[in-house]
């Protein structure tokens, strides 16, 4: 999935991404800029297990293994 600059400024604590066919959720951004050729970036960490976190990137226009979850994807669709 290709990331909007919309789609990144809306990462937010709480927010989930889909990683593969589990759902994580932000639990962290400790960074939201743009590199020096003005793409939007975020980096953060997401709950990955009861007891660990991962951390994640995602800028505008690049593609990524993670997506949104959002009404566009409900659970029975993406078979979570």
């Amino acid at each position: 999935m290709e990331f909007t600059r919309e789609q990144i400024e809306s990462v937010k604590v709480g927010s989930y991404l889909i990683r593969g066919r589990e759902k994580v959720k932000v639990t962290e951004i400790f960074a939201r800029q743009e590199d020096t050729k003005g793409k939007l970036f975020v980096v953060g960490y997401a709950e990955h297990g009861p007891n660990a976190t991962m951390s994640f990137s995602l800028k505008e226009g690049e593609n990524s293994e993670l997506c949104f979850y959002n009404t566009r994807f409900p659970e029975p669709e993406i078979g979570l």
